[in-house]
């Protein structure tokens, strides 16, 4: 472990490769893992003051959190860190033919017109 051990770019990219793998095989362990990876991830690297995001997650337990500055810092996960946030829409639902699977427990609304 380290103060420095977790990039918010990867774990963007591995919520986007996760999705993918879910929609060809609705796995649970995927879902849960997408559910952790974008709270533990995702939510806990913005600052709530600020607005501003991480780039490396410090992991060990103790150390202090880096955000970025408006005018200072650009780092890999500043951009990706732009469209971190705006995924919590995304990934609640899927569903097949016969199944409506709910992947996140997030405050959402669900209008499905083609099965009332």
């Amino acid at each position: 472990m380290s103060n420095a051990s977790h990039e918010t770019c990867v774990t963007y990219n591995m919520l986007k490769l996760t999705r993918q793998l879910f929609t060809w095989t609705p796995d649970p362990r995927l879902a849960d893992y997408y559910e952790r990876a974008l709270l533990n991830g995702i939510l806990s690297t913005q600052d709530p003051a600020t607005a501003m995001v991480m780039y490396y997650v410090p992991m060990e337990s103790g150390w202090y959190k880096t955000f970025c500055t408006p005018n200072d810092s650009f780092w890999c996960c500043t951009g990706t860190g732009v469209e971190n946030h705006a995924k919590y829409g995304d990934s609640i639902y899927f569903h097949d033919d016969k199944n409506l699977y709910v992947n996140l427990f997030i405050a959402s609304e669900l209008s499905w017109p083609g099965r009332g």
